[in-house]
C-alpha cells in the first residue's frame, strides 16, 4: 500500500488529532524503510510530490538510528498542514455549483 494510499484510507476524519497517533507513525515508518531501501530514486520523488523540506529531509537521514521514524513524521505534519490549508481555503472560497468543472 502507498503511504498516500494508506491516508486517504482512514476510517476516521482526517486531523491532527486521531492522525497523530502510534498506529499511523509506525505504518509510515515501515513505507518509508521499504522505499528507502527498495527504490531509494522513488522514495525521494515521492518526497518532492509530498512538498517535504529538503533541507528537514537531510537532518532526518543523518541520524540513522532515527531516520524512517523522523521522516514519517515529516510526512504527517506535511499532509496535516495541507489538509488545513485546504479546509480554510474551502471556508474563504465556497463552492459553488455554476461554478464547477
Amino acid at each position: 500500500m502507498r503511504i498516500l494510499d494508506f491516508l486517504e484510507k482512514r476510517t476516521q476524519p482526517v486531523s491532527a488529532e486521531n492522525l497523530k497517533n502510534e498506529e499511523v507513525i509506525r505504518e509510515l515508518e515501515k513505507r518509508v524503510s521499504e522505499m528507502l531501501h527498495g527504490n531509494p530514486e522513488a522514495f525521494f520523488q515521492l518526497m518532492y510530490r509530498l512538498d517535504i523540506s529538503e533541507n528537514k529531509l537531510r537532518v532526518a537521514l543523518k541520524d540513522k538510528e532515527n531516520a524512517t521514524r523522523k521522516i514519517a513524521l515529516l510526512i504527517l505534519d506535511r499532509q496535516i498542514k495541507k489538509i488545513k490549508s485546504r479546509r480554510s481555503s474551502k471556508k474563504i472560497y465556497p463552492e459553488e455549483k455554476d461554478l464547477a468543472w
